[in-house]
């Protein structure tokens, strides 16, 4: 083998050595480190690249220099291919989610250009094109240098219904509580039977007296059930809360 195990080339013959020992230059002498010479450059790297690689190459180090533009899938590519390449990526990646977009996720804390939606005061100076973007809706911070990204913690995101009529006259930011339908009614009797009645149930004044019948003469009164008068979320609106999962939500207040 015309290289050791450093990978450096070896000699098999010293001419001098071997007049010093009185050895005679022979002809089988020059033809082994002839071939071995030969030996030696068909296992290296030429430059005009017939001869492959057959192990990997340690350049100790070092870098190849000048290396051309890739054109094929095998080929190395170099620094300011693999540079434009990042700029294309990340100029779709924001594309993709721009500044503004909200994403739910299972993730815990702010992460890399994305705030966790808790309805804090950012500043407009560092988070430019995000103001740009969402502005006040959320709130104004200080009024002057800052403002509020989205609260998110604790409630549903609702579509904004752009003239649908389901949720009329709602804008960007926008809170709404949480409501559910009212449940009302009302029944008559005598007034003396209902007086322990409580919760959505209540008892009118006395209305009249019965003009006929076994209770003729007895007054009555209405009873009337309103599920408001027990917890003041029914009546609210006209839907129920749907039921639902908690996650975080997350809005991009940066470009990538």
């Amino acid at each position: 083998m015309p290289f050791d195990s450093q990978g450096k080339f070896y000699r098999l013959h010293s001419w001098e050595q071997d007049r010093i020992d009185d050895i005679d230059i022979v002809s089988d002498h020059h033809d082994e480190e002839d071939d071995n010479f030969a030996q030696g450059l068909n296992e290296c790297v030429l430059r005009n690249g017939l001869v492959p690689m057959e192990a990997n190459l340690n350049l100790g180090g070092f870098r190849i220099n000048n290396v051309g533009k890739a054109t094929s899938v095998n080929d190395a590519i170099n620094k300011q291919q693999l540079e434009e390449a990042k700029i294309e990526v990340t100029d779709k990646l924001n594309q993709t989610l721009c500044v503004g977009d909200i994403k739910c996720s299972a993730l815990q804390k702010d992460h890399k250009n994305w705030l966790l939606c808790d309805g804090r005061e950012v500043e407009r100076e560092e988070y430019e094109i995000l103001f740009e973007e969402i502005g006040t809706a959320f709130g104004s911070g200080n009024g002057i240098t800052t403002f509020n990204i989205p609260d998110c913690r604790g409630v549903v995101v609702r579509g904004i219904d752009h003239g649908r009529g389901l949720d009329i006259e709602r804008k960007l930011g926008n809170y709404q509580q949480d409501a559910a339908p009212n449940i009302v009614a009302r029944f008559a009797g005598g007034a003396s039977e209902y007086s322990s009645m409580y919760g959505a149930v209540s008892s009118s004044d006395v209305t009249g007296k019965y003009d006929g019948g076994l209770d003729a003469g007895k007054n009555f009164a209405v009873v009337v059930f309103n599920a408001n008068k027990s917890n003041p979320v029914y009546g609210r609106s006209y839907e129920i809360r749907m039921k639902n999962i908690a996650l975080n939500y997350f809005i991009k207040a940066k470009e990538d």
